[in-house]
């Protein structure tokens, strides 16, 4: 493998942590009830409060499909590009695992979204983005391209 590709991959696995980093603890949304009342959420900030309010189903769909799969995603990710070795059937599983979680690699975007628009509906409150969603979103995009390149490249060179 040329060294450029070796050093860019993992140039972006890095700018891809940072982001997602950043997109789990920067605000997503401000949610202003009348004039009163202003709350501001990030992902992670949103999981405690979900917690704290005792919405259980929630707290754990959340953190695992926002928080859980991209963080394991792109420990999985470094792990396969930078360690490549083992054997057949190691990466072969490894890969597949990794395939695996790929398949639900947006619906963490999804469920921000979805939480949006569920609020927009309200016409009490009003409902502000803020640029950690782009981020946070950027993240996962960019993750779930690594991803399919990762694989796809490991692949065609181990299996």
């Amino acid at each position: 493998m040329p060294a450029w590709q070796y050093w860019g991959v993992n140039l972006l696995l890095l700018v891809t942590a940072v982001l997602l980093g950043f997109g789990l603890v920067m605000p997503l949304i401000t949610f202003k009830q009348l004039v009163l009342f202003s709350n501001s959420f990030s992902v992670l900030s949103g999981v405690v409060t979900l917690f704290s309010q005792q919405q259980y189903l929630l707290f754990v769909v959340v953190s695992v499909f926002s928080v859980l799969i991209p963080v394991l995603k792109l420990v999985l990710l470094i792990i396969n590009w930078n360690f490549p070795g083992g054997s057949r059937q190691w990466r072969s599983r490894l890969l597949g695992f990794s395939k695996s979680i790929a398949r639900w690699s947006m619906l963490d975007v999804f469920v921000v979204a979805v939480f949006v628009v569920l609020i927009k509906i309200n016409l009490i409150a009003e409902v502000e983005t803020h640029p950690g969603l782009v981020v946070f979103t950027i993240a996962v995009i960019t993750l779930m391209i690594l991803t399919v390149y990762v694989n796809h490249e490991l692949r065609r060179r181990y299996l």
